[in-house]
């Protein structure tokens, strides 16, 4: 199985479709609102990038991991949750790949 995060964003919605598509088992990570596409392929699931304990969790029977999450601004006034995403999210998706033996991950 295969985990996307980010996955009510751009890069990570076209790349669902594209792998459900194709018939790969998708698990979907969104953080916010769960986004209304469906297909057989795709189990969506609630989380959190900065939530280590979870995205252990969340990795179980997961082979390989396309992580999308971001956030993006141009406000000086979002620095810290930019930081907290970007850089403090993908170590934590990092982190999590090792701890679980994931296969592969594209970052």
């Amino acid at each position: 199985m295969i985990l996307v995060t980010g996955g009510s964003g751009l890069v990570g919605s076209h790349l669902i479709k594209q792998l459900a598509a194709k018939g790969t088992i998708v698990k979907a990570l969104y953080h916010f609102t769960k986004p209304t596409y469906s297909h057989q392929n795709v189990h969506w699931v609630k989380g959190d990038i900065l939530d280590v304990v979870a995205l252990e969790e969340i990795m179980k029977d997961v082979t390989y991991v396309y992580h999308c999450a971001a956030a993006v601004s141009f406000n000086p006034k979002n620095k810290k949750q930019l930081q907290q995403t970007n850089i403090d999210g993908t170590a934590n998706i990092v982190n999590a790949c090792i701890d679980t033996s994931i296969k592969n991950y594209c970052l």
